[in-house]
């Protein structure tokens, strides 16, 4: 299995549109690892290809690690947020213009909550006059904790409280991948500072082989998201054999300071393009 993460970074990207301060300045002018287009993961399992959200740079991301996007079967959004889900609009709009040929079936699995937003942003859109069709997808809906299979993949929605923090009702999932051969991988971005008590058990039960998780900030009380601290904390809870932080926001350091920041501890830091073999 081959996972690439095609983006690491937080809503805003690194740099920040406009923005001066240190970690973005710092970024500008070194590059490198530093740069953060808004997070999605591939996993490549046997020559099924799973997407993991859709954020606004997704054509880019795919052009920049020479993966055919039209090979993609699966993709799996997380939730309705605009840094997770803009560059859906590829999907809804790829087979009924003028010039394009047929494509494999793509199956996109989501909770009722981001299918309702999908539906509402991009079934009305109009691309040179005509409707973008939302009926080119295969939408599933899924809920929290009922497991699905993608090929030889077992997939659960893990619930996490990034939006529900702020009094809305609508679902963001994290994500438990299991092999056949034992391997157990959670994705869990956006996961929030409250992870529900079901979801961290899942995960400690699963002994996992690698969590890729939130680390937004370097320091905050934001509910939404992780810091630093919390992140250790997770570590400590649930003991993956290997664990790697991404969705960093620029509020947190530059890659390098980031490295050191956890070298005792054994977090790894993402960063665009990192690929990992299990």
């Amino acid at each position: 299995m081959k996972i690439v993460l095609l983006g690491t970074g937080a809503d805003e990207c690194i740099p920040a549109f406009g923005c001066r301060c240190p970690t973005c300045t710092y970024s500008r002018d070194i590059g490198g690892k530093n740069i953060r287009q808004n997070s999605s993961m591939l996993i490549d399992n046997e020559s099924e290809l799973i997407l993991f959200d859709m954020p606004p740079q997704i054509m880019t991301q795919l052009r920049n690690y020479d993966i055919d996007e039209t090979c993609i079967q699966n993709v799996l959004f997380t939730h309705r947020h605009d840094d997770h889900i803009a560059g859906a609009r590829y999907l809804f709009q790829r087979r009924k213009q003028k010039g394009f040929q047929e494509l494999n079936q793509i199956n996109a699995y989501m909770s009722e909550s981001t299918y309702r937003h999908l539906q509402m942003r991009f079934s009305k859109l109009d691309h040179y006059g005509s409707p973008v069709p939302f009926e080119n997808v295969d939408c599933e809906m899924i809920q929290s904790y009922k497991r699905f299979s993608i090929g030889t993949l077992t997939i659960t929605p893990l619930e996490t409280n990034h939006l529900r923090m702020k009094q809305s009702t609508d679902e963001c999932f994290g994500y438990l991948i299991e092999t056949v051969n034992g391997i157990t991988i959670s994705y869990l971005l956006d996961a929030g500072s409250d992870i529900p008590d079901r979801t961290l058990e899942i995960m400690r039960e699963s002994n996992l082989d690698l969590l890729i998780t939130d680390c937004t900030f370097l320091s905050s009380d934001n509910p939404g998201h992780m810091d630093l601290k919390r992140v250790r904390a997770l570590q400590k809870e649930v003991n993956p054999g290997r664990m790697i932080i991404s969705h960093i926001g620029h509020s947190n350091n530059t890659h390098d300071t980031l490295v050191q920041n956890l070298v005792e501890s054994g977090i790894e830091v993402g960063f665009d393009g990192l690929t990992i073999i299990l």
